[in-house]
């Protein structure tokens, strides 16, 4: 997941060096997703280690 959050991250960075605004605009987009997801996978895993701490 940081791979993806990484490429992503690389490609918005590089489209808007070039100008290509609704490219940026769409791989900020995908990457706020793909951030939310990952957010959620690793509160999961938290949640998982310390079940006494969350109820």
């Amino acid at each position: 997941m940081f791979y993806t959050h990484l490429k992503l991250t690389t490609d918005e960075v590089k489209d808007r060096l070039k100008g290509d605004w609704t490219a940026d605009i769409k791989t900020a987009d995908t990457n706020e997703a793909h951030l939310i997801h990952m957010g959620d996978f690793l509160t999961d895993g938290i949640v998982k280690q310390f079940p006494n701490r969350f109820r």
